[in-house]
């Protein structure tokens, strides 16, 4: 749970981890909800590349500026080395991999996991009572998956890459391609 505590109690920070990660496979028919339980170190990443162009004069300036690409990626560590979790990890459907055994790279014809991927944190507090949420339409888990070893709990990380579903399979459109972030306050005053 993400706490807020400021000299007055009105300050507006988040603190803590992501409370609430759910990968969802087929969302718009018959989806399957699987939660990653611990999670933490979680992170959102929105990132832009632009193009300048620059005019003839001397000195040269920008004459303008456009956007030529834009990412969405969360990422973070999961803590709970299940069967649903480690095959979401590898990019590969849970319902598929029922016999225990998970298999890289099995065909030529391997195909990525899609779902959507939603993220919550709440803060809370007398003064606040805010939500943020995260929504990626069409998710696929994107690194390498490394299981570590040691004393403590292992963690391993993973990361989810939005993919550009602007015909709305996932449940994207044009305005929204990529996902949404979210924020509410239920305060009432």
């Amino acid at each position: 749970m993400a706490y807020s505590r400021g000299k007055q109690d009105d300050r507006d920070y988040f603190i803590g981890d992501w409370d609430w990660i759910q990968f969802t496979t087929d969302p718009l028919g018959i989806p399957t909800n699987y939660l990653l339980g611990h999670f933490t170190e979680g992170s959102l990443e929105i990132s832009r590349e632009n193009y300048e162009h620059q005019n003839s004069t001397f000195p040269r300036t920008v004459d303008f500026t456009a956007v030529v690409n834009v990412g969405l990626t969360f990422s973070g560590n999961f803590s709970e080395l299940s069967l649903n979790n480690l095959a979401l990890a590898a990019g590969q459907d849970p319902a598929d991999v029922a016999d225990g055994y998970i298999y890289p790279a099995t065909s030529c014809t391997d195909t990525n996991l899609y779902g959507n991927l939603v993220a919550n944190r709440q803060q809370c507090s007398s003064a606040f009572n805010n939500m943020l949420e995260v929504k990626i339409w069409k998710a696929r888990a994107g690194n390498t998956l490394t299981i570590g070893g040691g004393e403590e709990v292992i963690e391993v990380p993973v990361e989810f890459i939005a993919q550009d579903d602007r015909g709305g399979t996932y449940g994207g459109s044009d305005e929204a391609p990529l996902g949404y972030i979210f924020h509410t306050n239920t305060t009432s005053v």
